[in-house]
């Protein structure tokens, strides 16, 4: 039985922001569907709306357009995305780039109409407040991982919470990730060089927890904790 602390100090899942509370769904009831290819990259910090993610992955990265290096967020089923630079960034251009991880469907309204939703409506302001200070943990949480952990460990929580975020339950042979990622995709997220990322996944793959078929990648994600370097234990 270990006694290694949580991987997290905040939050319960460092990266990945869940669901927004079921009332902010009825802002977005009427506002437009919009299928995004998987691999699409847009210049997130330049927009000025809000999106409820209804199905699949979403990543924003630090930098401007053209900058797809160091995740900030993951943005999965149910999540407001834009909703905190709504309400705290009117108007301004943030240094955050977003791509899409599998095919990804949303709803987006402007920004002012969702502050003005919620400045009409104090309940639903407070919980909308309280999501976006979880979600602002759980951030928080995903830059100390990036700072101080060892490469193996901050690979593989980013790839045991890419699981989770697809709804894919823990497996202890390897079964496939299902997103369009590959190991240059997976280097760029935690800002590391292609070759210590490979270096890894040959390690793993050695260990039996790791393999590739084809272009796609598969993970025994129960296994993954057997590689880590510093002990801690995942969320």
């Amino acid at each position: 039985m270990t006694t290694a602390p949580k991987l997290s100090i905040y939050s319960d899942r460092s990266w990945l922001y869940g669901a927004a509370p079921e009332a902010v769904g009825r802002l977005f009831v009427e506002a437009p569907r919009r299928v995004i290819p998987a691999r699409t990259r847009l210049p997130f910090g330049n927009s000025h709306m809000v999106a409820l993610v209804e199905k699949g992955l979403m990543a924003t990265y630090a930098g401007f357009e053209g900058e797809f290096r160091l995740i900030t967020g993951l943005f999965g089923q149910g999540s407001i995305l834009g909703g905190v630079k709504a309400l705290t960034h009117a108007g301004r251009r943030m240094p955050l780039s977003l791509r899409t991880l599998c095919d990804t469907t949303v709803r987006t309204i402007d920004a002012v109409h969702f502050r003005e939703a919620l400045a009409a409506d104090k309940t639903l302001e407070n919980d909308v407040l309280s999501y976006f200070l979880v979600m602002h943990e759980r951030q928080i949480d995903g830059l100390l991982v990036m700072e101080y952990l060892p490469l193996a460990d901050r690979l593989a929580m980013l790839v045991e919470t890419l699981y989770f975020a697809m709804g894919v339950a823990p497996s202890e042979t390897p079964v496939e990730l299902p997103l369009s990622l590959n190991a240059s995709d997976l280097a760029d997220m935690l800002r590391a060089e292609r070759a210590s990322v490979s270096r890894v996944l040959s390690r793993w793959g050695r260990a039996g927890i790791f393999r590739r078929e084809g272009r796609a990648l598969l993970f025994a994600s129960a296994r993954l904790h057997e590689q880590n370097a510093s002990g801690v234990a995942f969320p």
